[in-house]
């Protein structure tokens, strides 16, 4: 038997040879392939937990889309944590009977909701960490209604009350009381000016709705200080005043063209001293 290697035998190992390297140029081929098909698989369930997580998301906010009807514009306070944790919508009732729906976040108030409390009062606006803070609406029982800013549960901020009689006041409050700047519509007049602990205080002036009109000093709702009174008659006073009476020294203008200048005690001239002047009437 020959020991040589014929040409049969080479053709042959060249072929094997040749098949070896197309199997192991092929390998990575297939490990890409498999790579590409778990992606895939990651891919597809990401897609549709997003799906579920969205539609939820979606639900969540149909209140919140409700509450926008009233207050158009997102609050100025931050709804979510440091963890940017959005809030859901909930239902929850207290053990005093109160009932709140609106948004929630780390098993508070937190958000845009309603409260109606369990005496009747309602709210309905901005909630930041189980507060009415932000903007909203106050109801009472008794019809009365304010509209504005609050903070920490209070009136806080601009606002405007409406009185179930008519009254209003626009104007500025601090923790539930109006201090600042104010307007209130009386059913005897209009008040435009500064105001103290819920109480006409500082500069301000009152048209009342029989023509008369006051510009001056008040202290605790009575003109007080310093001002001008004009009577609808035509008559007007300068001078000073104490609880809403003329006090002090001051001069009076009648309607005629007279005037007089001297002093008042409790709303009463002072007849002993002071000094008349008369128009030439002739």
């Amino acid at each position: 038997m020959s020991s040589s290697i014929t040409n049969n035998d080479l053709v042959k190992i060249i072929s094997l040879q040749r098949y070896k390297n197309r199997v192991l140029s092929l390998v990575p081929h297939f490990i890409v392939v498999i790579i590409a098909l778990l992606f895939l698989t990651v891919i597809g369930k990401a897609v549709s937990n997003f799906q579920s997580s969205y539609i939820t998301a979606v639900l969540n906010k149909s209140y919140y889309s409700a509450v926008q009807v009233i207050f158009p514009s997102r609050s100025r306070f931050d709804h979510t944590t440091t963890n940017d944790k959005p809030p859901t919508f909930h239902i929850h009732v207290d053990a005093r009977g109160n009932i709140y729906e609106g948004e929630w976040l780390d098993d508070k108030k937190h958000g845009k909701g309603k409260m109606d409390f369990a005496n009747g009062y309602k709210y309905t606006g901005d909630w930041v960490n189980d507060m009415a803070t932000g903007e909203g609406i106050f109801i009472w029982n008794n019809g009365d209604q304010y509209e504005g800013q609050v903070k920490n549960g209070q009136r806080h901020g601009k606002g405007s009350y409406y009185f179930a009689n008519g009254d209003k006041y626009t104007g500025d409050w601090v923790e539930d009381k109006k201090v600042g700047y104010g307007m209130t519509s009386l059913a005897v007049g209009k008040y435009e000016g500064q105001f103290k602990n819920d109480k006409m205080n500082g500069r301000g002036s009152y048209y009342f709705t029989n023509g008369d009109t006051y510009i001056g000093d008040w202290i605790n709702d009575k003109q007080e200080g310093q001002g001008i009174v004009s009577w609808a008659n035509g008559d007007r006073y300068e001078g000073g005043f104490k609880a809403g009476k003329l006090h002090g020294h001051g001069t009076y203008y009648f309607s005629n063209g007279n005037k007089f200048t001297g002093d008042w005690v409790d709303g009463q001239r002072m007849t002993d001293y002071g000094a008349f002047t008369w128009v030439n009437n002739t």
